[in-house]
């Protein structure tokens, strides 16, 4: 307890310390002020006691003080310690991991904050991982460490030194073992002050499967949403489950290449960040494909991506000012759910007003028939991007994994295990041709100068509305519908920024209501809108959802557990305001 240059000691003094470490630590209970040996840090002269302090006539006796004389090449820490003999231990709080959102959890070297150590704990019952979270009393503000003392999860496709990377996969994990090293992003946040708590499960080697179907290696995690048997969806699915579910966790890291950190936070009702592409190092991380791949964030409250980003992303933003158009595609509007169309249109309605313009309503489709190049714009939209970012995943997620299936089978004499969704890509990926994979890059690109000199253009600071997700109840013990072998279209707003390489806000906008087959009563599904900018416009894009929906009366952030918002926010972002809006402008360029 740090006294300062106080000379007296008193019973308020006291009490008001116990209940602001109470407040602000979820590691600290007043349990610990009983019987508890003080060590008081002061400047100056010692203090004393006051009377009622000696007279014991509060519940907190000071028969067990240790005065200390604070020095400044000292980092004395505030908060709740374990005094062994004449050695102090910091308290670490253990949390079930009851949604299985965790393949590992750790804890740091003592030697190197860089490692880390696997736990091995199981909570009180045995039936779950146990995640060590240290007293936030340990972090105080720090210029040096901005994000000192944020709890932060790590998707098991970054590599941790001291602990294995098992890509959702055993075999993989058997084969590569113990990582040495950190991957370069979660280095970047440990410098600022984070706290890394474990490795989050994925759909094996970053693809998407969904439960029963997959993933088969380990066990799937639980949605913490509506009846708690919803199914999953993207590959960061531990992520998602984590942030979504505990209320003592800040920041979960997640990848995207195609939607794996986007399709998880929509599902779980989050906010999340695809940021500009090669904005933040994937150094580290295990390649899915590289001119898709970006790391993932995820939060309950956009302050806390917001916050991240400033700290960990390039040093200069490449757009500063607010855009000055919206884009609302008509390629993807309306929705097939009234409630959710309803709650986009309120979401742009708060944007339009906070940037005093106006939407502009435009059919993709419809400019590249007008404007696209000659001898592309011939074949429409939809048929031309059809199996661009198919086939550039399905090949290079197959050809990046040879080395691996190759070492493995030389190693031990027998070929690695492969879940039947994996295997399938791995088959279909491995049947495109260079040629084919040369035509899907040289359509992307045509696609993106198209983009940037017909739809964005120079004259403006643009961004897009878009929709994301489904909120319809999707069981996890029903399969998904089967799909075919052409693979989900490039031909949708939603793999834009993926194509594209532009930064997208996952934006939690509601909750709709359905009768569960499960708890057979009403329950709430998550909502959420999608916000696409032009390269390097992250902060940009936080910073306006922030300050749109706030202005607007909206929250900010959500909750964790089964309800995102509170019951009676069912429709927030409408009811914030959702009057029809007028003199849209609809554009046919």
């Amino acid at each position: 307890m740090h006294l300062g240059d106080k000379d007296l000691i008193t019973v308020p003094f006291v009490q008001n310390t116990l209940e602001r470490f109470a407040e602000t630590d979820d590691v600290f209970t007043l349990e610990f002020a009983k019987s508890a040996v003080w060590i008081l840090l002061y400047e100056g002269s010692q203090p004393r006691p006051d009377d009622a302090f000696l007279d014991n006539l509060s519940p907190y006796s000071c028969s067990n003080c240790i005065y200390q004389k604070s020095n400044p090449a000292e980092k004395w820490l505030e908060g709740p310690y374990f005094l062994q003999g004449k050695e102090l231990h910091q308290c670490w709080r253990l949390y079930p991991d009851h949604l299985s959102a965790f393949a590992i959890t750790t804890i740091p070297d003592d030697q190197n904050d860089h490692r880390f150590v696997p736990l091995g704990v199981t909570s009180d019952d045995g039936a779950d991982l146990a995640v060590a979270v240290p007293s936030r009393l340990y972090f105080p503000q720090d210029a040096n460490k901005p994000l000192n003392g944020l709890r932060v999860s790590v998707k098991d496709n970054y590599h941790l030194a001291g602990t294995v990377t098992t890509l959702g996969n055993r075999s993989y994990g058997k084969y590569y073992g113990v990582q040495n090293i950190t991957s370069a992003y979660v280095e970047r946040l440990i410098e600022v002050g984070c706290v890394v708590l474990g490795k989050t499960k994925l759909s094996s080697f970053a693809g998407t499967e969904v439960p029963p179907k997959g993933p088969v290696d380990y066990f799937p995690p639980f949605s913490p949403r509506a009846d708690l048997y919803q199914s999953l969806s993207g590959s960061s699915i531990g992520a998602g489950c984590a942030i979504a579910g505990y209320g003592w966790m800040d920041l979960a890291l997640g990848t995207d290449t195609t939607g794996s950190t986007r399709a998880p936070a929509a599902s779980n009702g989050v906010w999340a960040l695809r940021p500009t592409w090669g904005a933040l190092s994937m150094e580290g991380i295990v390649p899915s494909v590289e001119e898709f791949d970006t790391v993932g964030l995820m939060a309950r409250d956009v302050e806390t991506l917001h916050n991240v980003y400033k700290v960990t992303g390039p040093e200069k933003s490449l757009k500063e000012s607010l855009p000055d158009r919206i884009l609302f595609p008509t390629d993807g509007f309306p929705t097939g759910n009234q409630k959710h169309q309803e709650m986009l249109d309120a979401f742009t309605i708060h944007l339009e007003k906070y940037l005093a313009i106006t939407r502009t309503e435009i059919s993709l489709s419809e400019t590249w028939a007008q404007t696209g190049p000659e001898g592309e714009k011939e074949t429409p939209l939809r048929g031309y991007l059809q199996k661009v970012g198919y086939n550039i995943n399905m090949w290079n997620e197959y050809h990046n994994f040879a080395d691996f299936r190759d070492g493995y089978a030389a190693k031990y004499g027998e070929a690695p295990y492969i879940s039947p969704v994996s295997r399938a890509k791995w088959e279909n990926g491995s049947k495109i041709t260079v040629e084919e994979l040369d035509e899907a890059v040289r359509r992307r690109k045509v696609f993106a100068d198209w983009i940037h000199e017909q739809v964005i253009g120079e004259a403006h600071k643009t961004i897009m509305v878009v929709p994301y997700g489904s909120p319809e109840p999707k069981y996890r013990d029903e399969a998904p519908p089967a799909g075919g072998n052409s693979g989900p279209s490039s031909y949708n707003p939603n793999f834009f920024a993926t194509i594209l390489g532009l930064p997208k806000v996952i934006v939690p906008v509601g909750q709709i209501p359905f009768v569960s087959k499960v708890t057979k009563r009403t329950e709430y599904l998550p909502a959420v809108a999608g916000l696409i900018g032009e390269k390097g416009m992250d902060e940009i894009l936080l910073q306006l959802s922030k300050d749109a929906l706030a202005k607007a009366g909206c929250p900010t952030k959500v909750l964790p557990g089964r309800l995102a918002f509170n019951t009676d926010d069912e429709m927030l972002v409408a009811s914030a305001g959702g009057a029809e809006h007028e003199n849209s402008e609809s554009v046919k360029l």
